[in-house]
């Protein structure tokens, strides 16, 4: 990547941001504790690494060439907003230096990227704090009961990342490859910078902030909200909605992503006039205060234009939300251009693979709200396999009608928060030559809780060899063999006791005349009974149970690496948006 940017783009971009004090001492006081250590890895970089011949192989086609372009020489002062400041480089990490480059943020703004894929190479990802993200995934998990109404309040920090006071170490890690010789480099700090200069006359440049690009940018900075947020009483334990993970209980639920602050509270919907003429004040707005009141304290800066309160629709996190009727559905915004670039791309029927990667994450991110839609996407996969990101691929018949079918299924893909949790439990099982569907009832609580605890993440699943499906059919394969990789999926205590205490009654039991590979007769016995369950009770949340590793984790992923079982799942498609049904997983023994 050059050190080569257009001055408007960097000009906008550095006029939008200001500095604040993200990082305190006190945000990180401990004896070794987690907050400690994120601190410590953003302190402090790797000195004196050996550097392996893999590693600099994998940058050589993209750290920066040549020397800074003329055009750097602009009325736009760097040094003012203290991005750029005077560099200098580690010895042994002079091949690791980053880029920069821009793109576009919105009609006014660009955004502008620090690329440090070389100096991330050096470094071990980290994922604690991460795993606290929100997600509208997560929200798709709240029930909202008839008698309430879903009220939204929220708060977006400006420029976050640029926020972070950029210790020495820091600055070090985000040289810049280029440089500037001692005229442009005076020009742009507006100083005398003849002491800069090394014994070549050059002086280096790093980026003085913690930057988009680095590996460690989100996790750094959902550690260190989600501090300020809990030192503010803004949110307390037990409330945070986080992807992947059981929703709260309460009322009020709150999502942090980054730097988007989110709360969703469930009020009366008789009290919604109160709170319209302020007469009552909902739990969410009273946190918002808290959050404004601890960002202040910081400071940290937060975009005043971004801030909602009490409102009944609202967009975030790709996703927008009515919380009268309960619909949440993808950004508008974001579905509709989709829509236009895909049909776009069938109609030309050529593609480059780099477009069918973007086109293909871009559905991914639509159709994750209900995850059986994932099943249709088939050809694209294969297609992203072929050639160098810049090859031209002619698409087939099939992967054009795969594409135009997104067109249609994009628009459907909805999820009803006001589906309810259906009482009663739905297991099924088979085996080679039979299947078998038993339901019982349970209490409203149990059924709740066991909602809670349903498998929110699937896993990439196949079907199993012969011998493993022969072992599975006569009881005699682990369930540590079932799942590639040794993913295994725990039966807690909760599903043990809805496996042996309820009284089960039999739905329907079915032979086959041939033998069935067991993994396909156990997802087919699954989805036959969410069909049926689906006409029975539309819009309602089933809770189903199954002793399947691998149809518990295609179910849950919404589809599968087996041809097999992702046709399966693909055939439901309708059934699965025609109900509105939403079957939650459970394992049991």
């Amino acid at each position: 990547m050059r050190f080569d940017f257009t001055v408007e783009k960097v000009k906008r971009e550095a006029a939008s941001t200001n500095y604040g004090l993200f990082l305190q001492s006190d945000d990180f006081s401990g004896n070794g504790g987690r907050k400690r250590s994120v601190q410590l890895r953003l302190q402090t970089i790797i000195d004196g690494v050996e550097l392996p011949s893999l590693i600099l192989d994998k940058i050589t086609d993209f750290h920066a060439t040549g020397n800074c372009p003329p055009r750097l020489e602009n009325d736009l002062d760097y040094s003012a907003k203290d991005r750029l400041v005077p560099g200098r480089r580690v010895p042994g990490r002079e091949d690791f230096g980053a880029g920069l480059f821009a793109v576009v943020k919105n009609e006014v703004k660009d955004r502008l990227i620090l690329d440090a894929r070389p100096a991330n190479l050096l470094e071990l990802g980290v994922s604690l704090w991460t795993r606290t993200l929100a997600s509208a995934v997560a929200v798709s998990n709240l029930v909202l009961e008839p008698n309430r109404t879903l009220l939204f309040s929220g708060a977006d920090l400006r420029d976050c990342f640029y926020q972070f006071v950029a210790p020495p170490g820091r600055i070090a890690r985000n040289f810049l490859t280029g440089w500037l010789d001692c005229g442009q480099a005076s020009f742009v700090f507006r100083r005398d910078m003849k002491g800069e200069c090394d014994e070549q006359g050059r002086v280096f440049v790093a980026f003085a902030s913690l930057a988009m690009g680095d590996s460690g940018a989100c996790e750094y900075t959902q550690c260190s909200h989600l501090g300020v947020c809990l030192k503010g009483a803004a949110i307390v334990p037990g409330e945070l909605l986080v992807h992947a993970a059981a929703p709260p209980r309460g009322l009020l639920s709150v999502g942090l992503v980054i730097d988007d602050l989110v709360y969703l509270d469930r009020v009366q919907t008789a009290d919604l006039e109160a709170i319209r003429a302020g007469s009552t004040r909902t739990e969410g707005s009273r946190r918002l205060d808290a959050a404004l009141s601890a960002y202040n304290a910081a400071p940290l800066e937060v975009s005043s234009d971004k801030v909602f309160r009490d409102q009944v629709k609202a967009s975030f996190w790709g996703a927008t939300v009515c919380g009268a009727s309960g619909w949440l559905k993808p950004n508008a915004h974001r579905l509709w251009p989709l829509v236009m670039i895909t049909l776009r791309t069938v109609q030309l029927g050529l593609a480059t693979r780099h477009l069918l990667e973007s086109l293909a994450g871009c559905w991914i991110s639509v159709f994750i709200l209900k995850r059986r839609l994932l099943s249709a996407m088939d050809l694209i996969f294969k297609a992203c396999g072929a050639g160098v990101p810049n090859t031209i691929i002619r698409l087939s018949p099939a992967l054009r009608s795969e594409l135009a079918s997104f067109v249609f299924l994009g628009p459907l893909c909805s999820v009803n928060l006001r589906a309810q949790i259906d009482n009663t439990v739905t297991a099924t099982d088979a085996s080679s030559g039979w299947q078998a569907a038993v339901r019982a009832e349970v209490p409203a609580a149990v059924a709740q809780e066991a909602y809670r605890h349903s498998v929110q993440k699937g896993t990439w699943t196949r079907l199993l060899s012969q011998p493993g499906a022969w072992l599975k059919d006569h009881g005699l394969l682990d369930v540590e063999s079932e799942l590639p990789g040794g993913d295994v999926f725990v039966a807690l205590p909760l599903y043990v006791g809805l496996a042996t205490c309820p009284q089960y009654f039999e739905l329907w039991r079915k032979s086959y005349k041939n033998k069935v590979h067991i993994n396909v007769a156990e997802l087919q016995a699954f989805l036959r009974e969410e069909a049926r369950a689906g006409h029975r009770k539309p819009n309602a949340r089933m809770i189903f149970a199954l002793d399947s590793q691998v149809a518990i984790g295609a179910i849950a992923k919404g589809r599968s690496a087996s041809p097999r079982l992702n046709d399966l799942l693909c055939r439901s498609i309708p059934t699965v948006i025609g109900s509105q049904c939403q079957s939650q997983r459970r394992l049991l023994h």
